[in-house]
């Protein structure tokens, strides 16, 4: 009685020379490939949303502390509107960023084999940004 592993019969099924079964395994690989660069971008858009989110939460922290020490009505409102400068710039930034990403994902997700690997090499997280 021959005793084949499941390897070994992957590995007779990967090797067969019916058409369909080639195409069949293309497929799959393609399909394989195709999930792991959603998974590698999806993880990379969650990254930088919560470096981003990081980001501002300093930022209002450190304005609290700003305002904290403000002497006068004049001053607090300059410390309050350099703050909402600030968070107004980073919002559009990263407006800016997500919007690139989606469009990335989307292509990700209807585009070639070729698309797909050029998505995943340029879909990484940007450094956080400085405070």
């Amino acid at each position: 009685m021959n005793k084949a592993t499941r390897t070994d019969r992957v590995e007779q099924f990967a090797k067969a020379e019916r058409p369909m079964v080639q195409v069949g395994m293309a497929t799959v690989d393609q399909f394989w490939d195709r999930g792991q660069s959603i998974t590698t971008m999806l993880t990379n858009w969650n990254t930088e949303f919560a470096h981003f989110m990081g980001h501002r939460i300093n930022q209002t922290n450190e304005c609290i502390g700003q305002m904290a020490q403000c002497r006068s009505l004049p001053e607090l409102l300059e410390v309050q509107g350099q703050w909402f400068k600030r968070a107004y710039d980073d919002y559009s930034e990263e407006a800016r960023k997500m919007m690139e990403a989606n469009g990335k994902l989307l292509g990700c997700l209807t585009g070639s084999t070729e698309q797909l690997q050029q998505h995943s090499a340029v879909a990484t997280p940007s450094p956080a940004v400085a405070s």
